[in-house]
């Protein structure tokens, strides 16, 4: 999955799904938008299948640079490029990269079962970081301090912290 920020005000989705015929028909692509909010669900099931529920899908999507992201995905690795706002990312065996060349203060939330997370921001950027993974790796530019932290996860601010930092 590729996430772009860019200056405009439109959601651009870009999706390229590979099953069976009859895969496709069963297990749809749903787009729904409520106020300011938009979700993506890439396997909405109109038929239940056992064992075969799933569509493979690659997105490319483009957004608003100053986007409030929560995505959840299941082993497909991520790469959010040029989003200024706040980051809630849940994959499972995810690989994820957050790239930016500006960055208002906001927070980024990982959780990932064993992806690495790569985090290259400006020298700037300030938020508050929470870090969740059974067996990946957190690598990072800039300075994170430590509040909290445990064997697989921990939560600390990313260069002094933003607003209401931990």
């Amino acid at each position: 999955m590729k996430i772009t920020g860019g200056t405009g005000n439109q959601l651009v989705v870009h999706a390229i799904r590979r099953a069976t015929r009859e895969r496709l028909n069963d297990i749809k692509l749903k787009i729904t938008q409520s106020g300011t909010t938009t979700e993506i669900d890439a396997n909405h099931r109109i038929v239940e299948r056992r064992n075969d529920n799933v569509v493979e899908t690659d997105f490319d999507l483009q957004l608003p640079a100053r986007t409030r992201l929560d995505l959840k995905t299941f082993s497909a690795p991520i790469t959010v490029m040029g989003v200024t706002g706040s980051q809630n990312i849940d994959g499972f065996s995810s690989d994820i990269i957050i790239e930016s060349s500006e960055w208002a203060d906001g927070s980024i939330g990982v959780t990932t079962f064993s992806g690495d997370v790569r985090l290259r921001l400006p020298a700037n950027a300030r938020g508050n970081i929470d870090f969740n993974s059974f067996s990946g790796r957190f690598e990072s530019d800039l300075p994170v301090t430590l509040s909290n932290r445990s064997r697989r996860n921990f939560r600390g601010a990313l260069n002094g912290g933003g607003p209401g930092a931990a």
